[in-house]
């Protein structure tokens, strides 16, 4: 028997667009790091709306405030 999917959520992160460059690079670091720590499989996408992601993380805000970890700049 296969194992249960787990739910997908899809979120549109309306401030975050392709221009001006900050706001592209701040898009790329957040699929960083949703793809490293939470979510392998998720995807991500330009749309009109802004950048729009397909997670299994429910609430993004949550996720960032309880679960992420900071990369190191440095590694000893």
């Amino acid at each position: 028997m296969n194992a249960p999917a787990m739910a997908r959520s899809r979120h549109v992160l309306a401030g975050v667009h392709p221009e001006p460059l900050a706001s592209y690079l701040a898009g790329l670091g957040l699929a960083r790091l949703i793809g490293e720590q939470a979510d392998p499989a998720a995807s991500f996408s330009w749309g009109v709306g802004g950048l729009i992601i397909d997670s299994v993380v429910d609430d993004l805000v949550d996720w960032l405030v309880d679960s992420y970890v900071p990369t190191p700049v440095l590694s000893p």
